[in-house]
């Protein structure tokens, strides 16, 4: 009987690649541009507001919404 691994392979190549490059002493580079990071900033913070106020309102759905938008534009810029 042969054991299979229903996991994301992604969960164990990103780690070990970070953990190649760090030893190897190589740059790793992910090809996230600056608008994404941005992007993935804001929604970081957006979302620790959101989960730590123990109501949330119709502003942070919206302003949720925009990132979402704003990523969608983004990744079909010319």
């Amino acid at each position: 009987m042969t054991a299979t691994n229903d996991e994301d392979p992604a969960t164990e190549t990103i780690p070990l690649v970070i953990a190649v490059s760090l030893a190897t002493g190589r740059v790793l580079v992910l090809g996230v541009d600056a608008a994404d990071i941005v992007l993935l900033l804001l929604t970081l913070v957006t979302s620790m507001l959101t989960f730590s106020l123990p109501r949330t309102n119709f502003l942070l759905g919206c302003v949720h919404l925009l990132l979402f938008g704003a990523y969608l534009m983004l990744m079909f810029k010319p």
